[in-house]
């Protein structure tokens, strides 16, 4: 009798739909050192290589391909920047699309965007921003972090905005001048001897109700007195 054949180890997860497959992958996915590390800050980074290697075999085991698509390069935003030297580079902003798909089963799929943004003093700006978007949308997607991407471990320093001085003229806040006032003032003028010409030329000057309450006391005091220092009050 002779020995059983052994199936390949893919075989056993063929069943699986889509998400059981990456659920069985991000349980899998081992740590991933920072290999690399930027050359002006100096601070360290996972290197796309290192998830792309880690994860490449995972995706061949359970039989799951992720098809990358890019937007149309008149839909991507992009603008040209100047560093301090005075070097030109671009800066890029551009949405990425992934189709997730069960190779044993390609109706089995979903489709996810991410952002890819990416700043170059060459001509590599299109090609970094796409890598970025797959390996963040990748790290997110089987929970690989690194320390420093904690909304909570960083308290920004609170922004001061400097608000210009508003120069441009103020409407009063005074309370105007009631047609209850504006009657009093023309009868106590015409009780006191005054035409409708200056009572005219009073109204003109007269325009909040605390100026209109002032003249209204000065023609009661000129009734009460009988007209005494008139011009010498309204000259």
């Amino acid at each position: 009798m002779g020995e059983p054949v052994s199936k390949p180890e893919s075989e056993g997860y063929t069943a699986l739909n889509l998400y059981q497959k990456l659920a069985r992958i991000t349980g899998e996915v081992g740590a991933i050192k920072k290999g690399g590390t930027n050359r002006e800050q100096g601070y360290g980074f996972i290197e796309y290589a290192a998830v792309a290697g880690e994860l490449r075999g995972l995706f061949a085991k359970y039989g799951v391909v992720v098809v990358p698509r890019m937007q149309q390069g008149q839909k991507q935003s992009r603008s040209q920047v100047t560093s301090a030297r005075g070097a030109v580079g671009n800066y890029l902003l551009v949405d990425m699309f992934f189709t997730v798909i069960n190779a044993d089963s390609p109706d089995d799929k979903f489709t996810v965007s991410w952002t890819g943004e990416a700043l170059d003093y060459g001509d590599k700006a299109t090609n970094k921003a796409a890598t970025s978007a797959l390996k963040y949308y990748l790290m997110r997607q089987f929970n690989i972090s690194e320390k420093g991407e904690d909304a909570d471990e960083h308290t920004p320093e609170p922004a001061v905005t400097r608000v210009p001085a508003d120069t441009t003229p103020k409407a009063s806040t005074a309370k105007p001048v009631s047609e209850k006032q504006k009657g009093l003032i023309a009868s106590l003028a015409h009780e006191v001897g005054k035409d409708n010409d200056w009572i005219d030329n009073v109204m003109q000057k007269t325009r909040t109700s605390a100026d209109a309450s002032a003249v209204i006391d000065q023609l009661q005091a000129l009734k009460d007195k009988d007209g005494i220092n008139q011009e010498r009050v309204w000259k």
